[in-house]
């Protein structure tokens, strides 16, 4: 068995270009997910956030050729949004249904929680939630951003009116109007202050160092030989760690988004908090406080968490109980894996953030998920399938 731990876009990349080098290995391929179907979560962010376009382009999506998304928007190049043809939520989901039915990827998903990665012999045991065990010879992994970032000043609590973004829902605010504190620079924290803004809501926007804005999560001279030629000549693993890191800068949100809250800005239902650092957080009746320090408190009817998520292989539960017969050299949250994307010494394949120090700032993106779905496939058939 090959065993696909999520069903996410990552590991949607990573399965197309496995049966593009080989299709013969469908017979083989399971892939476990509690939701039980592809892009669940993915599709669930999206529409809680309206987000509505991709950030990526045209050519950078889960099919191997990277045309053809593009021919499946004949006759709907109206749905592709400038500077860089980036493609609309609802054109992008409905093209990764078409691949799913083409491929017929449905099926192979099982709605299973992996519980547990044991190693014997040249493969592992494959715990999952229903206490069965599988024998898989290969198992690739695909964890989304990892943990929920929560705040330390930030109570526990199973209130719907202080969530993570994950858990964000702007259809939620229909037919209300109230304030709502985000917190957060990034992207996420752009799109839902937007969506609440345009449904009457006002908006104090938390972050701890000024808003920055830029087109994609890093340059596009990282997709390509610019800033990759180097990246790959870097033989120092602690360099290459800070390359990723200037690279990405923390969460920025794109000038599109910042000339649709302008606006509101200058109407004052949206005040921005720069440099603001919360201190705690607490409920007084029907409503939120934040102690900004130095005098300031803002009050909120709900409060929407965009801090992130963070991901170490050392302290996953999954994972943890390898580094003791397998170590793994970690830098500053990012694995130090072999160039297919393997953790070395086992037939174990990542995709997403933990591949960030062999396939760069882009990992994360589509980008960077063909790029590591390609070294993936090559080393598992001995097939080449060009990323671009």
């Amino acid at each position: 068995m090959i065993a696909f731990i999520g069903s996410g876009p990552h590991n949607l990349v990573a399965l197309a270009f496995l049966l593009k080098a080989d299709p013969t290995l469908r017979s083989e391929v399971r892939v476990f997910d509690p939701s039980g179907a592809w892009l669940t979560r993915w599709n669930l962010q999206m529409e809680g956030q309206q987000i509505v376009h991709l950030r990526s382009s045209s050519v950078h999506h889960p099919d191997p050729d990277p045309m053809a998304l593009r021919r499946f928007a004949e006759g709907r190049f109206d749905e592709f949004y400038p500077p860089y043809a980036l493609p609309g939520t609802t054109l992008f989901r409905e093209f990764c249904e078409d691949l799913i039915r083409r491929y017929d990827l449905g099926p192979l998903v099982h709605p299973h929680r992996v519980d547990g990665l044991q190693p014997v012999g040249s493969g592992f045991l494959v715990h999952l939630d229903d206490h069965e065990v599988l024998e898989a010879r290969i198992v690739v992994a695909s964890l989304g951003g990892g943990e929920r970032v929560w705040p330390t000043w930030a109570p526990e609590s199973d209130h719907s009116s202080l969530v993570h973004s994950e858990e964000a829902d702007l259809s939620s605010l229909e037919g209300g109007a109230g304030r709502i504190l985000v917190v957060g620079g990034g992207l996420t924290a752009g799109h839902l202050a937007l969506g609440a803004l345009q449904r009457g809501w006002a908006v104090d926007l938390v972050t701890r160092r000024p808003v920055n804005y830029k087109l994609f999560d890093s340059a596009p001279g990282w997709i390509g030989p610019k800033f990759m030629e180097g990246f790959r000549r870097e033989t120092n693993w602690r360099r290459r760690r800070k390359l990723v890191a200037k690279a990405r800068g923390g969460g920025a949100m794109t000038e599109e988004i910042r000339d649709l809250l302008a606006p509101y800005l200058r109407s004052g239902r949206l005040k921005m908090h720069p440099r603001c650092e919360i201190n705690t957080l607490i409920r007084e009746g029907t409503r939120w406080r934040a102690d900004c320090g130095w005098g300031r408190f803002l009050t909120a009817d709900r409060v929407w968490l965009c801090t992130g998520n963070k991901l170490d292989l050392r302290t996953h539960p999954l994972f943890r109980n390898l580094g003791a017969t397998h170590p793994l050299q970690v830098l500053e949250g990012l694995p130090v894996l072999e160039d297919d994307c393997r953790w070395p010494g086992l037939p174990l394949y990542f995709m997403g953030t933990p591949t960030a120090l062999r396939i760069g700032p882009t990992a994360r993106n589509f980008p960077g998920a063909r790029q590591a779905a390609s070294r993936i496939a090559k080393s598992i058939t001995g097939v080449f399938v060009s990323p671009h």
